[in-house]
């Protein structure tokens, strides 16, 4: 989420200040230099990062980040990509790149493994850290966890500028990718009729093709000062985990009246509570008709797997070959399904998720729309009254717009 002043501070910076293309000598550009310098530097202490150490290079996303690091990584047949199995898809995708691949959870081990390697051995583990998901309401202290890789979404920490992320790596891991590719702003020289071109010496500079989104860089600042205008991550962590911790403690205890529990949790918690919808009789509600009441209600719900199948299959017992055959008859349909269920079995679930824009009387919002709406029902009852909520909605939106229309 993004504050309204912090829309407000963005718009009178480009009010104020004109920014232009870096690849030249004028005014606008050294000003988004300047800026986009800055902010490298202001990212990278706020995640405690030794700029004699580590390099930033700003991306489109924490996708954008970690594609680079798939593609230009210096593969080979001995390689191997080792990965937790509850991982996005996005760092799922890098296998393809990969050699030999298998999920095991060794991030605790990898450090310790190198410190026993001797000086003579070749192989080194490195470690690819995908912080989109921590970083909005938790501290990432790089002295402290060095990782070699690090990607993020500056919109998941602060709402906006989206499309803008980082890809946070060691000197000597950024050295060891082997980019191919150059264009414009990343070669100091290029000749058209030979095959030569010359990096330009920011090593940072190799990985940022094209022009930057300098105008995204320059909002950055007023994000993290809305973070630090409330106290800085140690504040929104304690303010995030106690709302989740106020709610899922509420929704532990919510029974239908004949004994059974209304909801079935998933997971960790964290600033986050991943959970089903159970009717009175035992049956799961689908996830995505709540999903299109609670819009109704202006509540917003992630649903389904959130990009992340390792988990999600995991908590819910979903076996893989059930998930290809689904998707093969998927590919054969000819018209839209709504895939919450496949063989009357739930293949996803429903996310609340806490920021630091969050309040208590959100959490009570939303304890009050699943226990209003859900409890002592079962399935059939729900949908009877959805089908008529729906075609209220859809009543009322079709006289606004005739009401605006006449007007």
């Amino acid at each position: 989420m993004y504050q309204k002043e912090q829309i407000e501070r963005i718009k009178d910076e480009l009010e104020s200040n004109l920014y232009g293309n870096t690849n030249s000598v004028s005014p606008s550009a050294i000003k988004s230099d300047n800026v986009i310098n800055e902010m490298r530097l202001k990212v990278l202490k706020w995640f405690n990062a030794d700029p004699n150490k580590y390099i930033l290079v700003f991306t489109s996303g924490t996708t954008g980040g970690l594609k680079i690091v798939g593609e230009t990584f210096p593969w080979s047949d001995k390689s191997e990509y080792v990965y937790t199995l509850a991982n996005h898809n996005s760092v799922l995708g890098i296998r393809e790149y990969a050699g030999k691949k298998y999920p095991l959870d060794l991030i605790n081990k990898v450090h310790e493994l190198n410190n026993k390697q001797t000086t003579k051995q070749i192989n080194k583990w490195l470690v690819l850290l995908d912080a989109a998901a921590f970083v909005p309401t938790a501290n990432l202290d790089l002295s402290q966890y060095p990782a070699d890789y690090v990607t993020l979404s500056f919109y998941k920490m602060f709402g906006v500028p989206s499309g803008i992320g980082a890809l946070i790596m060691t000197k000597q891991a950024a050295n060891i990718l082997q980019k191919n590719y150059f264009s414009g702003g990343t070669v100091q020289f290029s000749v058209a009729n030979e095959k030569f071109h010359q990096w330009k010496p920011d090593l940072f500079a190799k990985f940022e093709d094209g022009t930057i989104g300098f105008l995204n860089v320059a909002g950055l600042r007023h994000g993290f000062s809305a973070l630090e205008k409330v106290g800085g991550m140690e504040q929104i962590t304690k303010h995030t985990f106690s709302l989740e911790d106020y709610l899922w403690n509420e929704m532990k205890e919510v029974k239908h009246d004949n004994g059974k529990p209304l909801f079935e949790f998933y997971g960790d918690h964290g600033p986050i509570i991943n959970f089903n919808v159970i009717d009175k009789n035992g049956e799961y509600f689908g996830y995505v008709d709540i999903a299109t009441l609670a819009t109704q209600k202006n509540i917003h719900l992630r649903t389904g797997c959130a990009c992340n199948p390792g988990a999600c299959y995991d908590y819910l017992n979903i076996p893989s070959d059930l998930i290809k055959e689904t998707a093969a008859n998927v590919l054969k349909s000819t018209y839209k399904q709504k895939l919450d269920f496949v063989n009357g079995r739930p293949i996803g679930s429903i996310r609340i998720s806490f920021g630091y824009i969050s309040t208590f009387e959100d959490a009570e919002i939303v304890y009050n729309f699943f226990t209003k709406t859900f409890r002592n029902k079962n399935v059939q009852q729900f949908l009877d009254e959805m089908e008529l909520t729906q075609k209220q909605y859809i009543n009322e939106e079709n006289e606004k717009k005739q009401f605006e229309k006449e007007v």
